[in-house]
Formats: structure tokens, C-alpha cells, sequence
């Protein structure tokens, strides 16, 4: 198949969509595929400090085309006229088009472009549809709801997300188009056997972007709570970067609770050092009030790290089914704190087995077929109503 991948900027502190781009269209160009990637809203500059992302899509023999922007959005961008006629180029001649997220702006030209060449076309919102998400920016989405997002949801051939959850979240009308493909996680750079640290190191991990929904704030105050019980021997390392008010806030707050000392803010890290705090830590704890799949929880099973994580993270239910750590009801500190309790005085050796287990479900080399299959079946539809 010749799929064309639609996307908006594959800057890593834009979280999981660029991680799932870009590892969806290596694994599906593994499979033979013959795969375009299409970039909006993202500057050269930026391109080139997110070069790994493109530097992998090129190793799997993945075409990129970049519309460059004068500033890198999250919400893509439009491009010029010579990227509008790429962009009609790359639809005629693909046989399925793949497009990512809703609230984007080239999907005004990407819809029209799609009615115009007969064209059928996959959506994965990204989580943008759940009921948590339709409440952020109400009354600016409001407008593009009315107007266009509607339109490009109902006419789409095939709405495809991460998880059962995701799915759970959408009206009954959508999701009878609606696939659970999952999603799979690429192994981390871990060649530099120079980097590994004793696994027996008494840490958690946070990690991600640092931002009010991810709620690092419960996290450290369970963390309070959690060594005024356990002592001062445990830390909390946190990796990510975020809003500078926002990140001082959190240091701040750490300070106000006496934890300073025990909590480590890192911000960014590349693949090898994300690599080298995996071996690092012992926990991953999640305290996120929304998180359609969670690529950090992934990521973290496949280095056999048990996770602490809230049931607002999709991923919870594959945490629970492998008992591969703890899913707190309710973000509230004492509970969180208590859930990290149980699993520092649990069986490490068997958590660890229960992580990698886990982890086997979040295989790209697996994941993929799911893809290919859905991918290969809309197609095969479409073509027999024309």
C-alpha cells in the first residue's frame, strides 16, 4: 500500500503523537508499505534539534516532506502554495491517507483535498475527542466543532485509537467506525553499556511532559507523605520540561514540603539518557488526570519497571491485568502514597517479570499488524463502492 501520513511538527516535548507517527510509519514501512510522512507547522531549526525522529523515519526508508512554518505548533500549519501542491501531489497518488489529531489547521485543506480526489482516509484523534479533553478550550473549539470538525469525523473512513478506554469515551454514533489498533513503543537506545546503574537504586521516576494535567504536584505531595513514613533513603527523579513558571512552581513545592533534597528535577533527556534513568529507577509513578494511552508507562514496562498509575491512564488496565504495579482510584496523595508503599515492600523480582510481561502486549512488531490490517481493509472497501 502507499500510505501518505498527515501530521502536525515531530518535536519530542509534544508527547506521544510524534512518538506514534513516527514509530507507526517505520513499523508499517517494515511491512513493505510504501510510506510518506507529511509534516506541518514546524520550523527548520526545530526539525534539526528533533532529528532523531527524522533520522529513524529515513534508517526505515520513509519519505518526509516538511511545510515549514515561521514558528513550531502543536496545531500544525497550512504551508505555503508550493506545499499545498505537494500536498494535492501526495493524495492523488496515495492509495490511503493516515491523518493525525483534529484541532489542526492543515486539516481544513487536507478535508477538502479528501472530498475533491475521492480519497479514503483514517483518523486517529489522539485522545482528542474524549469527554476530559472536549472540556479544555470549549467555547475556542466551539466554532470548529460547528463548522468543520464534525464534517471531517463523519466523512472519515475509519476512526483508529490506542485503547478500549479511548474508545469507551466517544458516542455510540462514532464508535461503530471506530478500530483499537493499540499502539507500540520502539526499544530505547540502550548500547552504551557504560551508562547502566545498579537496578536495586531506591527511586521513582517521573517522567514526561510537565504540565498542570500531569499533576506532578499530587505526585510530590504523595511522595511527602510517602518518605515521612519510609525515610529519607527514596528520591523522586523527574524528567521533562514544561512551562518555566509552571516547572518553578513545582520546585518550589517540593521545597515547601521538605523534599527538596529527595526530589531531582532533570528536565529533557535524550533517548540515551532516558535510557540510563530507566536503569536508574526502580518505579514509575503517573499521576496524570487524562492519558489516552500513556507512551512513558510503555516505555517503562518494556525496561521492566513496575508502575504506580492513576485510572485515568489508559494503559492502567494493562498495569492491572499483568499486576505490574498499582491503579489509584482517586489523585488524592495519602492513597497515591500508600499504593507506593505496597509496591516497595512487594516482590521486586516477580513485579519486574510482571512488567516485561506486560510489555510484550506494546510490541510494534505486533501492534503493527493491527494497523496493516485496518489500514489494508478501509482500503479494500473503498474501492469496491467506487
Amino acid at each position: 500500500m502507499r500510505i501518505l501520513v498527515l501530521s502536525s511538527a515531530l518535536r519530542k516535548e509534544f508527547g506521544g503523537p510524534p512518538t506514534v507517527v513516527v514509530g507507526a510509519s517505520t513499523s508499517l514501512a517494515d511491512l513493505e508499505n510504501e510510506i510518506t510522512v507529511m509534516v506541518f507547522g514546524q520550523t527548520s531549526s526545530s526539525v534539526l534539534e528533533n532529528e532523531g525522529f527524522y533520522s529513524k523515519l529515513e534508517e526505515h526508508n520513509v519519505r518526509t516532506i516538511v511545510a515549514h512554518s515561521r514558528r513550531t505548533s502543536i496545531y500544525g500549519g497550512i504551508g505555503n502554495l508550493s506545499d499545498f501542491g505537494k500536498l494535492y501531489a501526495e493524495i492523488k497518488k496515495a492509495d490511503i491517507i493516515s491523518t493525525h489529531a483534529v484541532y489542526n489547521f492543515q486539516n481544513i485543506l487536507i478535508f477538502i483535498l479528501l472530498l475533491v480526489l475521492n480519497k479514503p482516509y483514517v483518523l486517529m484523534p489522539h485522545g482528542t475527542l474524549t469527554k476530559y479533553q472536549s472540556k479544555i478550550h470549549r467555547f475556542r473549539k466551539l466554532f470548529v466543532d460547528l463548522y468543520f470538525r464534525n464534517i471531517l469525523i463523519w466523512h472519515a473512513d475509519a476512526v483508529i485509537v490506542a485503547t478500549e478506554v479511548e474508545k469507551s469515551e466517544l458516542s455510540t454514533k462514532l464508535q461503530k467506525k471506530t478500530h483499537v489498533i493499540g499502539v507500540g513503543i520502539q526499544p530505547i537506545d540502550s548500547t552504551n553499556n557504560s551508562l547502566r546503574v545498579s537496578s536495586g537504586a531506591s527511586k521513582f521516576l517521573f517522567l514526561g511532559r510537565i504540565a498542570p494535567v500531569k499533576r506532578l504536584d499530587i505526585a510530590i505531595e504523595a511522595f511527602a507523605h510517602f518518605v515521612q513514613q519510609a525515610g529519607n533513603d527514596y528520591k523522586l527523579i523527574v524528567c521533562g520540561t514544561g512551562d518555566p513558571k509552571y516547572v518553578n512552581s513545582m520546585e518550589r513545592l517540593a521545597c515547601e514540603l521538605g523534599v527538596s533534597k529527595q526530589v531531582e528535577f532533570r528536565g529533557w533527556i535524550d533517548s540515551i539518557e532516558k535510557a540510563q534513568v530507566l536503569r536508574e529507577c526502580s518505579w514509575l509513578l503517573m499521576t496524570s488526570e487524562n492519558e489516552n494511552f500513556a507512551v512513558t508507562v510503555a516505555e517503562s514496562l518494556m525496561h521492566g519497571i513496575p508502575c504506580i498509575v492513576s485510572k485515568n491512564v489508559a494503559l492502567s488496565a494493562l498495569v492491572m491485568k499483568h499486576s505490574a504495579g498499582e491503579v489509584v482510584e482517586n489523585l488524592e496523595p495519602l492513597e497515591i502514597s500508600e499504593a507506593m508503599r505496597r509496591v516497595v515492600t512487594s516482590n521486586q523480582s516477580e513485579l519486574q517479570k510482571a512488567a516485561l510481561s506486560a510489555a510484550q502486549d506494546l510490541s510494534w512488531d505486533r501492534v503493527v499488524l493491527n494497523w496493516n490490517s485496518c489500514y489494508a481493509a478501509v482500503l479494500e472497501r473503498h474501492e469496491s463502492n467506487v
